[in-house]
C-alpha cells in the first residue's frame, strides 16, 4: 500500500464501486479540474493539441532532459483517460457503436471500466512518474481520484485501473488488453515491448499510446517509431537500410529541447551554462534532443593537438584508403600510409554530403580537378599520395566502390 496515507483511508477495488456512485453525484470525474496544478509551457500545449486531433492515436515525443516531457505525459495521460471515461459513459467516440455504459464491479478482482498501462525501463524510473500522477490526481479521501494503490496497480474512481510495468520482461505484458499506454524513456526499452506486445494489446480497444524519450541514436527502435510520423526520418531509414517504413496518418511527432522549458527558467539557464562544461555530443543529446549527436561515431573526442602527427611525405612505405558511405549524413574518404618504421598515419580525408558515387562526366574530368563524384575523389587522392611511395616509380591503385567498375592506373 502507499505510504502517503494510512491503509484504511484507501479502499480496495471491490469497494470502489460504492464510492464511485457516491462521488458521481458531485460529478468529480467530469469536473475536468484534473490534472491538478498543471500549467503547460508553449511546446507542451502544442503537443496537447496534436493529441486531440481526429484519428490520432499515437503521439511520439523526442525531448531534452528536464524539459517537462514527463510532466506533459502525466497530464496528457490523465486528460485522455478522463476523455475516455466520459465517452464510454455516453456512448461516444470509439464507443459510439455501443450503448452508454456504467461500471458494475463484481467480486474482489473486478474487471476495470477502463484499463491503462505505464511502462518504463525499470521500476526506479517509474517512481518519478508515479509521484507526478499522484500530485495531479489526488487521493480520493482528500477529494481526488485515487482509491487504491499498490506497487504495480492503481485504481481510480469510476473503475479506472492503471498498471505500472517495466520493459525488462516483455513477455509479462501479453495478457491484458489496454485502452491506452504510456512508454517513458522508450529509447532504453526493448523494441519488442511496443512492436510485439503493447501495440497488439491496443487492438481490442482501439486505444492510444504516448511514447516519449530522450534520444540515444538513429539506430534505436525509438527512431523507427518516430519515423512513422516523420517523412524525412522514414526516407532516411529506407535509404540507409532498405526497409520500407511508411508514414502513418494516426501517428504524430513533436520535439522540444531543455531550453524550451519556459516553465522553469532555472533549468533553462543551467542547461545553457552546461554547454561549456560538457562534451558537445553529450550536451546535444541530453539537452538539445539531437538524434545525430552520437550517430555513426566510434571515437567522439578527437583533438588534433593530441591525436594528429606530421609525417615526412618521402618516408611513406605504402598507402591505403577507406571509405564510410552516406548520403543524407556525411560520407568520408580517407587515405592512410605506413611509414618506414611501421607506424600508420592519416594523410588526407574528404567529407561531403549528397555526393554521388560515380558519373561519366566526372570520371572524364578527373585529371582536370573534377571531384564531383566519389570515384573521381578517390582517384585524385590516391594519385596525389602514391607518388611518394618508396616501392616503385609506377604504382597501381584500384579505385573500387560498390556498384562501380573503375580501375585507375596511377603513375
Amino acid at each position: 500500500m502507499t505510504t502517503a496515507v494510512a491503509p484504511n483511508q484507501l479502499i480496495s477495488p471491490d469497494d470502489a464501486g460504492a464510492l464511485t456512485l457516491n462521488v458521481e453525484s458531485v460529478n468529480r470525474l467530469a469536473s475536468r479540474r484534473y490534472p491538478l496544478g498543471y500549467r503547460g509551457h508553449h511546446h507542451q500545449r502544442c503537443a496537447h493539441k496534436l493529441s486531440k486531433l481526429p484519428r490520432v492515436d499515437v503521439l511520439v515525443l523526442n525531448c531534452g532532459r528536464r524539459s517537462g516531457k514527463s510532466e506533459f505525459a502525466g497530464a496528457s495521460f490523465i486528460d485522455m483517460a478522463l476523455d475516455d471515461y466520459e465517452n464510454k459513459r455516453r456512448g461516444q467516440g470509439r464507443w459510439s457503436r455501443y450503448t452508454p455504459q456504467r461500471w458494475k464491479p463484481k467480486g474482489k478482482s473486478p474487471d476495470p471500466f477502463l484499463h491503462y498501462a505505464c511502462v518504463a525501463p525499470t521500476y526506479t524510473l517509474l517512481d518519478p512518474l508515479k509521484r507526478k500522477f499522484q500530485r495531479m490526481l489526488g487521493l480520493a479521501d482528500s477529494g481526488g481520484l485515487i482509491t487504491y494503490q499498490t506497487t504495480h496497480e492503481w485504481w481510480l474512481i469510476g473503475g479506472i485501473r492503471i498498471d505500472w510495468r517495466t520493459g525488462d520482461r516483455p513477455d509479462m505484458l501479453v495478457a491484458d488488453a489496454y485502452d491506452g499506454v504510456l512508454l517513458d524513456e522508450f529509447a532504453r526499452i526493448k523494441s519488442e515491448v511496443w512492436e510485439d506486445h503493447l501495440q497488439p494489446a491496443l487492438a481490442d480497444t482501439g486505444g492510444w499510446a504516448l511514447i516519449l524519450s530522450t534520444p540515444l541514436s538513429k539506430a534505436s527502435a525509438f527512431y523507427r517509431v518516430w519515423a512513422l510520423g516523420d517523412p524525412l526520418a522514414a526516407a532516411e531509414i529506407r535509404e540507409s537500410t532498405g526497409d520500407n517504413v511508411r508514414v502513418l496518418p494516426n501517428v504524430k511527432c513533436i520535439s522540444w529541447t531543455t531550453m524550451d522549458n519556459s516553465a522553469n527558467p532555472r533549468i533553462q539557464k543551467w542547461a545553457i551554462e552546461a554547454k561549456a562544461r560538457m562534451p558537445d555530443a553529450m550536451w546535444r543529446r541530453n539537452f538539445a534532443a539531437s538524434w545525430v549527436a552520437f550517430h555513426g561515431q566510434v571515437f567522439t573526442e578527437l583533438d588534433d593537438r593530441k591525436h594528429v602527427s606530421r609525417i615526412d611525405p618521402y618516408n611513406i612505405r605504402r598507402i591505403f584508403a577507406g571509405m564510410d558511405f552516406g548520403w543524407r549524413n556525411p560520407a568520408a574518404f580517407s587515405v592512410w600510409c605506413e611509414d618506414s618504421d611501421g607506424l600508420v598515419h592519416e594523410l588526407e580525408s574528404v567529407v561531403a554530403k549528397h555526393r554521388p558515387t560515380d558519373g561519366d562526366d566526372s570520371w572524364r574530368g578527373r585529371r582536370f580537378g573534377n571531384q564531383s563524384t566519389w570515384t573521381a575523389t578517390a582517384w585524385h587522392l590516391l594519385n596525389k599520395w602514391s607518388q611518394f611511395c618508396q616501392y616503385s616509380t609506377h604504382n597501381w591503385a584500384g579505385v573500387y566502390l560498390p556498384g562501380v567498375s573503375r580501375l585507375a592506373a596511377i603513375s
